[in-house]
């Protein structure tokens, strides 16, 4: 909330276990999928997040195997495409969209997806050409209803974060999930 294209309406996934059996006996996969594979980077949030996953799309059919990884060894791994079907990941927060360019644009080094959305691309370079607020709102509820059209790339949670420090410490700000004090003093 509270951030440029963020709309109340846009559609949201559900978990919906009788859909998703539905869907997979559509598919071909009455009796679920024997083996999901998910790549994680180390870390308390990443692994309780991946076994959520892992309880979820059990009650599904899909049998979840999780690999964690060493940080480097993860992005190199997600990277080359290869021997994965998802991957779990905590990421700061981008107070503008377009700082989502790096997962969300076909021609980034991180779209490890490997999806191309020409339409999602647009979109996104659409964003970053004007400095109107209001347009760039509107511009990127699109963007979210492409992201949402394509599932390409689901955010599974967000965390509110709560700073708090002495009232006489002045002019302390935070960015991406660390202090800032290079402009703080002491009143």
């Amino acid at each position: 909330k509270g951030t440029l294209g963020y709309d109340e309406s846009s559609p949201r996934f559900r978990y919906d276990p009788a859909k998703a059996k539905q869907l997979l006996a559509e598919a071909g996969y009455p009796d679920g999928l024997p083996i999901v594979r998910e790549s994680i980077m180390p870390g308390a949030v990443n692994t309780a997040w991946a076994q959520v996953l892992q309880q979820m799309l059990a009650g599904v059919g899909l049998k979840l195997t999780i690999t964690q990884m060493e940080r480097i060894a993860w992005i190199a791994h997600m990277g080359s495409g290869q021997g994965y079907d998802f991957g779990v990941f905590t990421a700061g927060f981008y107070p503008d969209p377009d700082g989502n360019t790096r997962n969300l644009v076909s021609t980034s080094s991180a779209n490890w997806s490997r999806w191309s959305i020409p339409e999602q691309d647009k979109c996104m370079e659409e964003g970053r050409s004007t400095y109107e607020e209001k347009q760039r709102h509107e511009i990127y509820k699109r963007c979210t209803e492409i992201i949402f059209d394509n599932a390409f790339i689901i955010p599974h949670h967000g965390e509110t974060k709560h700073w708090a420090h002495k009232a006489y410490i002045k002019g302390l700000t935070s960015e991406w999930e660390q202090w800032d004090a290079r402009s703080a003093w002491l009143d």
